[in-house]
């Protein structure tokens, strides 16, 4: 399989910005490195690297292009962007300047990964057909099938779509959306709410879709010893609108002050713009039975090694959306409960048997009366704890399903029945 090429163009991975891939693409990128020649093509490549495989190349030739572009002025992106065939065709669907303007950067985008990829013809001419594989459905993706499309070059394009990428109401404006998926080979969804979701909405490409879950690696069933008055919840997610980590502080508040006999510990792994907002609110709390840690950004292997190292007792989230979390697999791979919300393809993952699910609205009192059925039935706990570890052996595991992924697009490669 090593013959086969994959090309992999990423957001920053492997670099260590804020707001990484690191989480999500380490683990698919070893395995897929045992059976394909990977190169990988990051937009953007500030930051340190932070995955080393000697098994893979980094060319940062694309985000040198990139970054250069950013600084034309909008009159040199309008007549670049007027080249693009399917311009035209969304000029339409513009109802304000600011739509316009967003459509000629993002058209001005899709024009400079096409002349990115015609600058470098010997990355494509291959004797062979690679695979294009964007891990983001995005105007990259619309870059390199318009080359494909005029180069009239047989590789294949396919992409993931996870949420901000597949959701189309996540945009108030979403130029070219229906044309991604119709430019691909293969578009692989993280779960399988978003395949229905595409297919009602956009059937016209529904055999184009495929459920590929992520997963993760490096769980263990570890069996702590609890202290009897001590609780720990933990929580992992960037500090956003989206995520809404402030009703994960209101409902462990309101456990809190219900329950004064416990000591309760609620750490968060992560950061983002609504950081200060968040400890803004802990700062005004009076109740002394609540400590909190807000890491900030996190390397994924601290947080590996704090479930390793920590008697978990619960797991939150509370996003308004997801696509399938990365952070609740990691979780589960510990043997940890989940408490979380009814929304995207977060039912694939929890459920009765290793957690509880909220309503999607969020309610702080619905939430913290989980908690507190998760802390005062032990047998309930242990219960769920272990179906946790479990789901995420048989259904999320690192291992199982990227090897499967990776079948998958050698089968494609070799022209095997897909």
């Amino acid at each position: 399989m090593k013959n086969n090429i994959i090309y992999l163009f990423t957001n920053s991975f492997p670099f260590d910005q804020q707001y990484t891939e690191l989480s999500f693409l380490t683990n698919e990128v070893d395995i897929l490195t045992k059976h394909f020649s990977l190169t990988i093509f990051p937009i953007s490549n500030c930051g340190k690297v932070a995955y080393v495989n000697n098994d893979v190349t980094i060319n940062e030739s694309l985000a040198y292009e990139l970054k250069q572009s950013k600084k034309d002025n909008f009159f040199k992106k309008f007549r670049a962007a007027g080249s693009y065939k399917y311009l035209r065709y969304e000029l339409v669907n513009c109802n304000t300047v600011h739509q316009f303007y967003n459509l000629i950067v993002n058209t001005y985008q899709i024009m400079n990964v096409y002349r990115w990829a015609n600058n470098n013809p010997g990355l494509f001419e291959q004797s062979r057909p690679a695979i294009l594989y964007t891990y983001w459905n995005t105007n990259i993706t619309l870059g390199l099938s318009y080359f494909l499309e005029n180069k009239r070059v047989s590789h294949k394009l396919i992409s993931r779509a996870h949420g901000a990428d597949l959701y189309y109401e996540r945009r108030r404006f979403n130029p070219y959306y229906s044309l991604r998926l119709t430019q691909l080979d293969a578009l692989y969804l993280v779960s399988r709410f978003g395949k229905i979701y595409l297919s009602n909405k956009f059937p016209e490409s529904k055999n184009k879709y495929h459920v590929s879950y992520l997963g993760t690696s490096n769980g263990k069933h570890i069996i702590h010893n609890k202290a009897k008055s001590d609780i720990t919840i933990a929580s992992c997610s960037t500090i956003n609108r989206i995520k809404r980590v402030d009703l994960i502080y209101k409902s462990i508040q309101l456990f809190a002050s219900n329950h004064k006999e416990f000591n309760i510990k609620w750490r968060h792994m992560g950061g983002g713009p609504l950081e200060l907002k968040i400890k803004y609110l802990i700062k005004k709390s009076d109740l002394r039975n609540m400590d909190v840690e807000i890491t900030g950004i996190i390397l994924n292997k601290d947080i590996h090694k704090y479930y390793r190292n920590n008697y978990v007792d619960c797991f939150i989230n509370t996003s308004k959306t997801e696509g399938l979390p990365v952070a609740i697999m990691e979780s589960q791979s510990y043997g940890i409960p989940t408490i979380a919300p009814r929304v995207g393809g977060i039912p694939e993952i929890v459920n009765s048997q290793n957690g509880i699910l909220v309503d999607a609205r969020g309610d702080v009192q619905e939430i913290s009366s989980a908690i507190e059925r998760i802390i005062l039935n032990k047998d309930l706990r242990q219960k769920l704890s272990r179906n946790a570890y479990q789901n995420w052996k048989e259904n999320f595991n690192a291992d199982k399903n990227y090897k499967n992924f990776a079948n998958c697009l050698y089968k494609m490669l070799n022209a095997e029945i897909y």
